[in-house]
């Protein structure tokens, strides 16, 4: 990785300085920036206007709308704003007797619902549930309805082929990917890496031979760190989207939270090659326990 990074950095160079005799390349990239430009200012351009123009916010009399995971945090913030909005809403809790779902059962048009997503014989009940309720019509969100194992990664790739699979039924499927915020997990006082090193420690130390206790806390301690930089003070933000997702009547295919201070560690992280994304990686990494 390196030896590959130093002829990037060699080449570079050298095509910085013979730039000016290169004008082939001149003439291609003016046509291919200029190309780029045209098309992203389109693109965004469009979405503006249509925003503006056509698309609007739902009411929510007559839809319900199911949510998991509202013990606390997202959940439970959600299940809030949309009941404000008229929706009524089924409020799937880990735990039916917790605070966070006591809370929400004192509201009118919210229906409490036990709900772990990894159990078969819960979501029955919750189907059953609903139906019950509100018989085959309405209109649904599920933000984390998958196991909850599965990676960000696979969550996204199975939108995607759901989306296309079902585009000629009119079902939309919607990616909501917020930041990072403070939520109540991120203020038990344990960190979020916690349950990490519970895990690490009880595998077989053949399957770990090949890692230290050190390595392992110390990623764990540069990902603290990172959460700290990038952590967003407003949950509420986080919601904000959420409910565009649910009541656009012409919703994106992804919904992400505003420009932040993670936006440009996001963007140089998906967007540049796995060398450089990876040097990086470990150069932060070095200097956060240079730092210490």
């Amino acid at each position: 990785m390196r030896t590959s990074l130093v002829l990037c950095a060699t080449f570079l160079l050298l095509l910085w300085r013979l730039w000016n005799y290169l004008v082939p390349l001149q003439q291609l990239a003016r046509i291919l920036g200029s190309t780029w430009i045209a098309l992203t200012l389109s693109y965004y351009l469009s979405r503006f206007v249509w925003t503006r123009l056509f698309v609007a916010e739902i009411s929510g009399d007559g839809k319900a709308v199911l949510i998991t995971g509202c013990d606390t945090g997202f959940g439970n913030r959600l299940a809030k704003r949309l009941s404000r909005c008229g929706f009524l809403v089924f409020a799937g809790c880990l735990k039916s007797d917790s605070d966070g779902a006591n809370e929400l059962r004192s509201i009118r048009n919210v229906k409490v619902l036990p709900l772990d997503v990894t159990k078969q014989n819960q979501v029955d009940d919750a189907l059953v549930s609903v139906k019950q309720n509100i018989g085959n019509r309405g209109h649904f969100t599920n933000p984390m309805i998958v196991p909850y194992c599965m990676s960000k990664h696979a969550v996204v790739s199975m939108m995607d082929g759901l989306r296309m699979e079902c585009h000629s039924s009119g079902v939309d499927f919607v990616i909501v990917e917020p930041s990072a915020y403070r939520t109540p997990i991120f203020e038990t006082g344990s960190s979020p890496m916690d349950p990490v090193m519970r895990e690490f420690r009880q595998q077989e130390p053949d399957a770990i031979a090949t890692y230290t206790h050190q390595d392992v806390e110390d990623w764990m301690k540069a990902l603290d760190k990172g959460f700290e930089v990038v952590m967003r003070e407003d949950p509420e933000e986080g919601v904000t989207v959420m409910e565009r997702a649910v009541r656009e009547t012409f919703p994106d295919t992804v919904y992400r939270s505003p420009w932040g201070r993670d936006t440009p560690y996001v963007y140089f992280m998906t967007s540049f090659p796995r060398d450089i994304t990876d040097f990086f990686s470990l150069l932060v990494r070095k200097i956060q326990f240079r730092m210490k």
